[in-house]
């Protein structure tokens, strides 16, 4: 029997001293859910989640406790190498949050846990007082997220995936 998620419990904040707690388990999810071109190295993870201006979340499952997702992001200007990032027109201006990962454990999927921890990592945004949340999706996926969002650019065959990523603007 799957566990359930925590309804009354919001995400966790994950930072420097949670990292400890949910290192492992991030570096296992990003390797199950990206392909080997877009998963992020656990020293690239790590410098995300210590960040001063990231915000990373995860949501856990009871009774075990265990990660069963996570999302993490930055300031734009924190990913001037990503494809997009250097021509958005807020690049500079330090008022936009990144979404550089989101995963969720392949047992929890299409469950929910992924549009909450996005909903989450939006609100959490507005609290730092950003005005605005980009993101590169896969195009497929875009009509599943349950946002609403603007594409501002798409990129064939994403990190040779053969996929076409969005780089979309949360609305």
């Amino acid at each position: 029997m799957k566990e359930q998620l925590i309804n009354t419990v919001p995400p966790i904040q994950i930072g420097p001293l949670k990292w400890k707690l949910f290192a492992n388990e991030m570096i296992d999810l990003e390797a199950r859910s990206f392909s080997s071109s877009l998963r992020d190295s656990p020293q690239a993870l790590r410098r995300l989640v210590e960040s001063p201006t990231s915000i990373a979340l995860g949501l856990t499952v009871r009774p075990s406790g265990l990660l069963a997702g996570y999302v993490a992001g930055d300031l734009l200007e924190s990913f001037p190498n990503i494809p997009g990032i250097k021509s958005d027109p807020h690049y500079g201006h330090r008022d936009t949050s990144y979404i550089e990962s989101l995963a969720v454990s392949p047992q929890w999927r299409h469950q929910g846990y992924g549009t909450t921890l996005m909903r989450s990592f939006l609100a959490r945004t507005v609290e730092a007082g950003l005005k605005r949340t980009t993101a590169h999706i896969a195009s497929w996926s875009l009509s599943k997220i349950g946002l609403r969002f603007h594409v501002l650019a798409s990129f064939d065959n994403w990190y040779g995936t053969g996929q076409t990523f969005d780089y979309v603007e949360f609305l």
